[in-house]
């Protein structure tokens, strides 16, 4: 992606980052590329938003110095940097998902890891090729890397840190709908726009799916502009939300949602007829069938209405994405997304002061990709059933009282408890061992994060497996 000061920060073409070999071989020779630790079949990814240039098959033979050495290889054409010509290249695939001339997205899957060409071993050969050089990787990437052994030789780099304001500022987003009629992406994208959140439709029958909602996906796709789905409630029983959330998983089908599938319940009369907790049984409902299908859900809603007309804390385990105009934000739920003015904040060139513009606080796509959720993670050739989710078994400790409790009540409030999938002992003192599963891949990763939040992966005292 592109910084706000126009600097070109590219995402790493694998989800793990091991380097075994650098800018130079071991003997000192040039390699001028990076080399990554990946096994056969692990996925690929491109390093920003383009059109890929070449998408090239192996011939089967072991050539030198010649693009057949490079085995299945795929080339990206990027935007212009800097008056110069920017590619990125993804060499020894064992399989590629692109065709010559596709446009793709940042962090979309473009193949998978082999050792085709001329190669011993199974890796991702990686370059990026600048006014038509090849120029060190990690001149390109963030400084989150590791290297194989102390024998890899990196070469002069200087690889690009982290700047969360940088980052945040490139995360704001649109939303819309049919009521911006024949939306004009091409002006949002010229104003730097490349998050959105579409309107799906609304109520329970598949006739209200919205007009424009095949239009703005395909518009986002061409332009390369990540986005979502959002589908208004009218809903008044649990049955009905679940109706609602059936419709809108049909409208959905087949799309590659970079970004949540939310449910966005307002202040209509039949719903205000509610109390809290029928209205918090809606959002449970509706969202429980979008994540049953493999989806990222997500409430959204105002923050008076979160604080007022919800019995909040029972939906502390779903993200947010929460209306409040002004300069600041005070939902009593943490929230991914803000929804901070409607009055085109952005300065979309043709609509005026009525548009709806939000900042957008976390990396959804990866979140998706890492709990293989809304498709991210391909299916084996074997196997095409959509969003096959493996079921997981996780350990936990030894850890303390307060995070055993921490842990508990996420899983009391995931419903593992009662199902009678989270055991616990107290092993020493004031220490516990936690036994939960098997669980969904979704339940996993709401485990997997608190996890993170707490410390404890990074002290090793986390461990999943696949029980299929």
């Amino acid at each position: 992606m592109r910084l706000k000061n126009e600097e070109a920060l590219l995402h790493w073409p694998l989800a793990q980052h091991i380097i075994t070999a650098g800018w130079l071989y071991n003997d000192g020779s040039l390699h001028r590329a990076l080399d990554f630790r990946a096994a056969v079949g692990t996925p690929v990814y491109a390093a920003e938003g383009g059109t890929v240039e070449t998408a090239y098959r192996w011939n089967g033979k072991r050539t030198q110095g010649d693009i057949n050495s490079y085995g299945n290889m795929v080339k990206l054409r990027h935007t212009t940097y800097k008056y110069g010509t920017l590619e990125t290249l993804y060499a020894h695939l064992s399989k590629l998902c692109v065709t010559q001339g596709q446009q793709v997205q940042e962090g979309q899957l473009i193949g998978y890891s082999g050792d085709t060409g001329n190669c011993y071993g199974a890796h991702l050969h990686f370059e990026v090729r600048w006014r038509g050089n090849r120029t060190n990787p990690l001149n390109w990437l963030d400084n989150d890397f590791s290297t194989a052994s102390g024998a890899v030789k990196l070469g002069s780099y200087s690889s690009v840190a982290h700047n969360m304001k940088e980052v945040e500022y490139m995360n704001y987003a649109i939303d819309v709908s049919k009521h911006q009629g024949k939306f004009d992406w091409q002006a949002a994208y010229d104003k730097g726009i490349r998050h959105a959140m579409l309107r799906a439709g609304y109520g329970r029958y598949s006739s209200q799916k919205d007009p424009q909602f095949e239009r703005n996906a395909a518009e986002c796709t061409r332009l390369g502009i990540q986005y979502g789905a959002y589908w208004y409630s009218y809903a008044t029983t649990p049955a009905e939300a679940r109706q609602e959330a059936r419709c809108c998983l049909a409208a959905i089908k087949g799309k590659h949602l970079c970004l949540p599938v939310a449910y966005d319940i307002e202040y209509e009369p039949c719903i205000l007829r509610l109390t809290n907790a029928q209205r918090t049984a809606l959002v449970l409902a509706f969202l429980s069938e979008i994540e049953a299908a493999g989806y990222y859900g997500i409430l959204y809603a105002s923050c008076d209405f979160i604080r007022n007309r919800l019995d909040y804390e029972v939906l502390s385990r779903y993200d947010i994405w929460v209306a409040q105009y002004g300069n600041a934000c005070t939902c009593p739920l943490p929230y991914g997304i803000w929804q901070y003015s409607s009055r085109n904040a952005l300065g979309i060139p043709g609509y005026g002061t009525s548009l709806d513009c939000n900042r957008v606080y976390k990396d959804y796509e990866q979140l998706m990709i890492q709990a293989g959720l809304q498709g991210h993670t391909a299916p084996t050739p074997e196997d095409t059933t959509p969003n096959k989710l493996d079921k997981q078994r996780i350990t936990i400790g030894r850890i303390s009282s307060g995070d055993r409790a921490t842990i508990r009540a996420l899983c009391e409030g995931l419903g593992l408890i009662a199902a009678g999938l989270y055991r616990e002992t107290c092993a020493d003192g004031n220490q516990w061992m936690l036994d939960v599963g098997p669980v969904s891949s979704g339940d996993a990763w709401y485990i997997m994060r608190k996890c993170a939040e707490l410390q404890l992966i990074e002290a090793g005292l986390y461990k999943a497996e696949y029980v299929g």
